[in-house]
């Protein structure tokens, strides 16, 4: 009990105004974990899986994440996809995100933070090429999660 109250503050002391950002990494995928500063991580929570399009780089997708407000709990997950060629990779195509991504995402906050995640549901975004990926990501992901949405910008 006393390690989870200790890695509790040490997560609270690490926030700022603009919420804090959680390195994550599942398989060959790295991902910006956001935790708004106006989330409740002792309440259940929407996980929010941002999917971008070609060329974004992790400064650009922080600064939008982080410059917004958020008036419900949630939490964002935006896998880099790094391996394209229009994403600043040598690899041929896209690598689609493994299944299992939204367990591990709470796996690490749960190790970051010690609090145990309730999760509400998981809501999806895509932008231009990230279309393609949360397609194919979301027909392997655990069928048993509570997905509600999977919107397409554009």
């Amino acid at each position: 009990m006393k390690l989870l109250l200790e890695k509790w503050q040490k997560f609270i002391n690490e926030q700022t105004p603009q919420g804090v950002f959680v390195p994550h990494k599942h398989g060959r995928h790295e991902s910006d974990i956001y935790i708004p500063p106006s989330t409740d991580l002792s309440k259940p929570v929407k996980i929010i899986t941002y999917h971008h399009g070609f060329g974004s780089s992790r400064n650009k997708l922080r600064n939008m994440i982080q410059n917004r407000k958020y008036n419900k709990n949630v939490i964002i997950a935006t896998p880099l996809y790094t391996r394209h060629p229009r994403d600043g990779g040598k690899g041929k195509a896209r690598a689609i995100l493994a299944p299992g991504y939204i367990k591990n995402v709470m796996d690490t906050i749960q190790n970051k933070t010690g609090q145990p995640i309730n999760l509400e549901r998981v809501r999806s975004i895509a932008h231009s090429a990230g279309g393609s990926s949360m397609r194919r990501w979301a027909k392997k992901e655990d069928p048993n999660l509570p997905h509600s949405s999977f919107d397409f910008l554009g």
